[in-house]
């Protein structure tokens, strides 16, 4: 059975050492100036002294051998406040340490002291009358009653130390401060030894060089580590060199000077709701005694808890204040001491020698490369070995050493808390608040991430809360207090407002959460009425209306930003641009106000030069996409600029007047009478942008062609890019769009533009080739112009119908033709039209009274196809004046022409003229031939007897021999068949027979001609047989 006895003390345990490794983990080495900076503020200490010692000390005389290894070179850190007891109990409990309960303390957290540790592992003070060593190792120290001790405190020898046995373990701490061993020691010594080997709290061995280099740098902003702290009031590292002999040399020192009690009062107690603002000049000198004097003025507040009832429990749980402040260096001055007195001196002599000659200012000689850039360090003898002094990189840069103002390009504002933590805002001031951060006060949540969990999401909100609600009223404070100094002449410089407003330069590289913050500090300001009661004409800058402000002489806005420069005011802008994103969802104050800034650029343009407008607000401006390219206004009206798709997100969120292009069109823009680059650069823009009401935008404009400056209607227009255009109206002709535009001709199209041909342009062009035509000298090119015209109708036939536009002279025709018809064929002109030119074949039926078709447009068989009749002659016109030549000037066309080429139009199987069998040759053709018959000639041919028989064409004679009649009525045939049903009647046959010889004859033809003398032989009528007879004879070539 188990018995408690059977179990062994076992749990979780962290030793010290372990602790002591973990803490300072977190602490970096350099931060052992801050921390014990801080613990003797919070202690109510004015004095806080680092000193390097360099000694290494006698070791004959300790508490035990094991403290001869701590003996040689220390850091010694003096404050003047003397611990008490909490102090003493503090010190000892480890992540707890005794300031938990007062939330006005910096060091809360008892860790600081423990960055010791990174150069020691026996550390030792002095504070009042007590002395203690700590051994968290358990090693060093001497054994009390057989057990190792972790640390030991006691008085210290009141005698003085000759006679003491431990006389060599106090000898380090003798003459530091005063201190004697004889009376009180009036504060606290911190004895730091270097370890010298690697141990079980840190591997890290520092030399004595490296040591001093840390305290070196430190100088670099030494002058802001004042700036928030409640008591400290000198700063000073010094060196004690490694000789025999005891020398101490101050390497700088930081003092806080002038202070009065009531500005003591106003850093050290600070109550809810009460702001407090005090200046401070802080004085630092260096070994080589070159001089910094820095002043400033601070405004320290504290705020209630706050509302949020989730911060108020994080407050209370974490014992947190909402307290903070703001700084900002009014000026900074550098010079150099020795040179000054050296200068001043000569200056004095001089006086005395040339009397009245010279000033007794002091002089400077020339520029140095010294610590602070302009002097150069006095060399220190190479036998202490101190360590060469670096350039500070972070103080401002100035132009002489005897004052100039901080050049604000060169101050870069810190979050502090406290002293300064790594966080940059280039903010023009520093920001000091209680945030919630690592134990090592240097990791700093502001910037939103979903992705933390819920403890870093509460101090994220925490720091929020300080940033964004508690700290922006405190600096409209500072920056009431400024305006007020510069009022009151007491600052040497103007524009106030200007050098310490609350924005970064946009070219500086800081956290997004800045800029939503001086966005904070901007609508205090604006509140201020303080501020607006100070502001007057000396705080302005001159901005030749490059900034646009109202009428109302009350508008706040305007009167705070004619305090700035246009810098100001553009990197505002760009600062927007670049963190309108970091701003959030919940914009609606921010943007409300940001509307009303006059930060957003306007737009530009060379045809509105006479404006010298750069920026203006947003609510009155308006917004064309940001390709558009503007015309000269007749408007007020002002346009905002656009550079991008950020501009465009950040203007539709700010609820800009996004107006349309088509409103600019036709209520802004003046219009030109005659065309310039601008307006073809605005017309391009319209047609690249426009969407909506594009066709009504365009159809009210003109616009210029492609040769000279007159604007014509989008309907007169055409496509240089189109052969066709291109050489039916000239290469040079002013119908031709701008080249700029054409990329736009698929628009354009749709509300006139000529960019393809259609019937109706077609018609068009050959209008304005007959024009050419017309003119008293045409083109030398218009055959050309002709023949590209009808080589697309061929290529695209089907598209138009010939009937629109056969009758205009525009087809380049044969120019001459050959013998006989080159004498009859007189055409000056080199175009006809459609409806009167025929094809070659057809030449000799048009003799020379038709043009023909030139050789380079002869039809293709597709344009015949579509239209059959296509080049062919009529012939009437042609037979009318053959016929004419033939009677009048003996013409004989059988000399010219085959007696079998088809060249009559003879309608006879039908009336199509375009059918090849009605067209016959001469000899195909018998004038008097009956109808019916293979060689009949209709009567509109018939009528052209002359041509007729000038060509060869046969014609059938008549006989001239009459069969008598005995009765010589003039009677009709049908009177002839009464008589004959009479004669009938009375069998008086000889009559009838007379008259049946009558009839007959006049039936002969030339194929009946053989019957009908048959006939008459066979009747025995003489005279009938007479005629047929005779007939036979006349036409014997039959």
């Amino acid at each position: 059975m188990t018995s408690a006895s059977d179990f062994r003390s076992y749990g979780q345990n962290e030793t010290l050492i372990s602790s002591i490794r973990n803490i300072i983990k977190d602490y970096p080495f350099e931060s052992i100036f801050k921390e014990f900076l801080q613990n003797a503020d919070d202690a109510g200490a004015k004095k806080f002294h680092v000193i390097v010692d360099d000694r290494s000390h006698p070791n004959n005389s300790l508490f035990c051998d094991g403290m001869k290894e701590w003996q040689g070179p220390a850091i010694l850190i003096f404050n003047d406040a003397i611990f008490n007891e909490s102090d003493f109990d503090s010190l000892m409990r480890i992540r707890i340490g005794g300031k938990q309960d007062d939330d006005t303390k910096i060091g809360k957290h008892g860790l600081g002291f423990n960055s010791c540790y990174h150069f020691t592992d026996v550390p030792s003070f002095i504070s009042g009358d007590s002395i203690a060593f700590l051994d968290p190792q358990e090693k060093y120290l001497p054994m009390r009653n057989g057990f190792p001790q972790r640390g030991i405190i006691g008085p210290f020898p009141r005698n003085g130390i000759f006679d003491s046995p431990e006389r060599d373990q106090f000898v380090p701490f003798e003459g530091i401060e005063g201190i004697n061993f004889r009376s009180t020691f009036n504060g606290t010594l911190f004895r730091i030894p270097l370890r010298r080997r690697s141990s079980k709290i840190s591997d890290r061995v520092f030399s004595i060089n490296e040591v001093l280099d840390l305290f070196v740098k430190i100088k670099s902003n030494v002058t802001s580590q004042f700036l928030f702290l409640r008591n400290i009031e000198k700063i000073e590292v010094s060196h004690i060199f490694a000789a025999t002999s005891f020398k101490m040399v101050s390497l700088w020192n930081a003092t806080v000077n002038g202070l009065d009690e009531g500005t003591r009062n106003k850093r050290k107690h600070i109550v809810n709701g009460d702001v407090r603002i005090f200046r401070m000049e802080v004085e630092l000198i260096d070994i080589s005694n070159d001089v910094q004097n820095d002043q400033w003025v601070i405004v320290t507040g504290a705020q209630d808890d706050p509302r949020d009832s989730e911060l108020q429990r994080y407050a209370r749980q974490y014992r947190l204040r909402v307290l903070g402040g703001v700084a900002a260096l009014l000026k900074s001055k550098k010079y150099n001491k020795s040179e000054i007195q050296n200068d001043s001196k000569e200056s004095n002599e001089s006086k005395e020698s040339k009397e009245g000659t010279l000033s007794n200012r002091p002089l400077i000689r020339q520029q140095r490369n010294s610590l602070f850039g302009s002097l150069t360090v006095h060399p220190v003898p190479s036998k202490f070995g101190i360590p060469k002094l670096s350039n500070s990189p972070n103080l401002p840069i100035l132009v002489n050493n005897k004052q100039e103002n901080v050049k604000s390009s060169d101050f870069k504002g810190r979050l502090f808390s406290t002293f300064p933590l790594p966080d940059t805002t280039c903010l023009s001031v520093h920001l000091n608040g209680t945030w919630a951060q690592g134990s090592d006060r240097a990791r700093l949540l502001i910037e939103k991430d979903d992705d933390l969990p819920d403890m870093d999401h509460q101090k994220l909100n925490w720091n929020r809360h300080i940033l964004l609600e508690f700290l922006p009223s405190l600096h409209c404070k500072l920056l009431e207090e400024i305006i007020k100094l510069q009022n009151d002449k007491k600052l040497d410089f103007k524009n106030c407002i200007s050098k310490f407003w609350p924005f970064p330069f946009a070219s500086h590289n800081f956290p997004k959460y800045v800029f939503r913050y001086g966005c904070k500090v901007l609508h205090c300001m604006l509140e201020s009425n303080i501020i607006f009661q100070s502001i007057n004409q000396d705080h302005y800058y001159q901005h030749f209306r490059k900034v646009y402000f109202s009428d109302d002489e009350n508008n706040r806005v305007d009167i705070l930003f004619k305090c700035l420069s246009i810098d100001n005011i553009e990197n505002f802008y760009k600062l927007l641009r670049n963190n309108w994103d970091a701003i959030g969802t919940n914009r609606e104050p921010l943007k409300l106000m940001i509307r009303r800034l006059p930060i957003w650029p306007v737009r530009s343009n060379s045809p509105m030069t006479n404006r010298k407008l750069g920026y203006a607000p947003v609510s009155i401006g308006y917004v064309l996409p940001k390709e558009f390219k503007m015309y000269r206004t007749r408007s007020d009206k002002i346009f905002l600029a656009i550079t991008d798709e950020t501009d465009v997100n950040i203007l539709k969120d700010l609820d800009a007047n996004l107006y349309k292009i088509s409103d600019y069109v036709f209520n802004d823009v003046d219009l030109p009478e005659e065309s310039d680059d601008n307006y073809v650069n605005f017309l391009d823009s319209v047609l690249e942008n426009a969407t909506s009401g594009f066709g009504q935008i365009t159809r009210d404009l003109k616009f210029p062609n492609a040769f000279t400056k007159e604007l014509m209607h989008i309907s007169e227009l055409f496509n240089y890019d189109n052969i066709v255009f291109r050489t039916v109206f000239g290469g040079n002709s002013h119908v031709f769009l701008h080249h700029n535009l054409v990329k736009h001709k698929a628009k354009l199209s749709t509300i006139g533009f000529n960019d393809k041909l259609s019937s109706d342009v077609f018609h068009r062009c050959a209008l304005k080739i007959e024009e050419f035509q017309k003119k008293k000298n045409p083109p030398m090119d218009i055959r050309q112009r002709g023949f590209i015209l009808v080589d697309h109708f061929y290529k695209n036939v089907n598209k138009y119908q010939i009937e629109e536009f056969d009758r205009i002279p525009f087809v380049p025709i044969t120019k001459s033709l050959d013998h006989p018809y080159n004498n009859y064929y007189n055409y000056p002109k080199k175009l006809g039209c459609f409806n009167d030119i025929i094809l070659p074949q057809y030449k000799s039926v048009a003799w020379s009274q038709k043009t023909l078709f030139a050789e380079d447009i002869i039809p293709p068989p597709t344009v015949l196809e579509k239209y059959p009749s296509f080049g062919k002659p009529d012939g009437i016109t042609v037979y009318k004046w053959l016929a004419e030549k033939c009677s009048k000037e003996n013409l004989r066309l059988k000399d010219h022409i085959e007696i079998y080429e088809p060249l009559f139009l003879n309608l006879c199987k039908s009336q199509d003229p375009f059918d090849t069998d009605n067209w016959f040759s001469a000899g195909n053709l018998v004038l008097n031939a009956e109808p019916g018959e293979d060689k009949y000639i209709n009567s509109r041919l018939a009528k052209h007897y002359a041509m007729l028989k000038s060509t060869g064409v046969k014609e059938i004679k008549v006989p001239n021999f009459k069969v008598q009649n005995t009765n010589t009525t003039d009677q009709t045939l049908g009177d002839i068949y009464k008589e004959l049903l009479r004669l009938a009647d009375d069998y008086e046959l000889g009559h009838l027979k007379d008259l049946m010889e009558l009839l007959l004859s006049r039936t002969v033809t030339r194929t009946n001609i053989r019957d009908m003398e048959d006939k008459a032989k066979d009747l025995n009528a003489s005279q009938l047989k007479e005629y047929c007879t005779n007939f036979i004879t006349d036409n014997e070539y039959f």
